[in-house]
């Protein structure tokens, strides 16, 4: 095994070990921070939800007053009607004001939705509950808020966010730098590739070529060029030497 062959041994084990741990390291902490983001994504929607419903109440409900209900002129109608719109391009998010005792299908709670309205009754004092659930459409994860008709909860208002699209952007991000560290990989060891023919294989192919010669008895052959102070280049010095002193051996033993 030459000497390229078991630099290039080592150097590509010593590098997938290296940028191994690098992308272990950013996959986990990609995937650890997935639920983070995805709470922080459902309260940003439910911010914006609460600002329609503030929105509908102050300039929209009055509007359509006076011919009889309709149910646009309810501010939850409203924010689902919009989330509905989002869902067409953004499957993950979900809206819903669960109502207890609702006769209209839109607000009638589900049994698990049922159990968070319970949760936030039985905890008065929580302005929002958020917690992972898991549903015959994946996992996601859900931000209630307690809706109430005076002290009286009658329901909670429910953002849901699917963990997939979540877990599939992770995963595309993660396959993104495996082949940024790829790139690098390959870059890095082209890159060491090139500095170990230059400073170490072809001195030593020059040296081991004229020490041939020289074994042949040819001693006609020129110097090594001595560049730098490394260990090459003393090398390069004592072969000179070596060369000088042998020709003024055999130079004495000609006369």
């Amino acid at each position: 095994m030459n000497l390229r062959i078991k630099f290039n041994v080592v150097m590509i084990t010593c590098l997938l070990l290296g940028l191994a741990s690098v992308w272990w390291f950013y996959r986990q902490e990609l995937y650890t921070n997935v639920d983070a983001r995805l709470l922080n994504q459902a309260r940003l929607m439910l911010s914006k939800a609460n600002s329609l419903r503030n929105y509908h109440d102050a300039e929209v409900r009055g509007l359509l007053e006076g011919d009889g209900f309709k149910p646009q002129q309810v501010g939850s109608y409203a924010i689902s009607r919009v989330f509905e719109e989002m869902s067409k391009t953004d499957q993950g998010i979900g809206y819903k004001a669960a109502i207890l005792n609702s006769d209209v299908p839109r607000y009638r709670p589900k049994p698990w939705e049922i159990e968070v309205i319970d949760y936030l009754r039985e905890n008065a004092t929580l302005m929002s509950y958020s917690d992972r659930r898991s549903g015959a459409d994946g996992d996601y994860v859900f931000l209630a808020k307690p809706m109430k008709q005076g002290q009286a909860l009658t329901g909670a208002e429910i953002i849901t966010v699917a963990e997939q699209t979540a877990y599939a952007e992770v995963g595309e991000a993660v396959l993104q730098f495996a082949l940024l560290l790829g790139a690098i990989f390959l870059i890095l060891l082209i890159v060491f590739n090139v500095l170990l023919h230059v400073m170490v294989i072809r001195p030593i192919q020059m040296l081991s070529k004229k020490a041939n010669k020289i074994s042949t008895g040819d001693l006609t052959v020129e110097e090594l060029d001595v560049v730098g102070a490394d260990e090459i280049s003393q090398l390069a010095s004592s072969f000179n030497r070596m060369h000088r002193s042998l020709k003024s051996a055999m130079n004495m033993l000609g006369q």
